[in-house]
């Protein structure tokens, strides 16, 4: 039969646990998610700014019509102009 030479152990370096592992992979999903934010939110900042005026969630929506016999305004019609009113005697 064959002799069989024992082999020397390689050098164990830093060993990491399961848990460490598991650690390691949450911290670096949470820096991806909140890279990803980060992006994401410039990207729609930058979008709205092109935007002109109004919301961005009406999306081109047809103009609000109040209904009849309401105010077009949610505090009540806005006060009239200087030049509308009539002069004072």
């Amino acid at each position: 039969m064959g002799h069989w030479k024992s082999v020397p152990a390689a050098p164990e370096g830093v060993v990491i646990s399961t848990f460490a592992w598991i650690a390691i992979g949450v911290a670096a999903w949470l820096v991806v998610a909140v890279l990803a934010g980060l992006l994401i939110g410039r990207m729609i900042r930058g979008r709205d700014r092109q935007v002109p005026g109004g919301s961005a969630a009406g999306g081109g929506s047809a103009p609000h019509i109040p209904a009849q016999g309401t105010s077009a305004h949610p505090n009540g019609p806005p006060a009239p102009r200087p030049q509308d009113q009539p002069p004072s005697s």
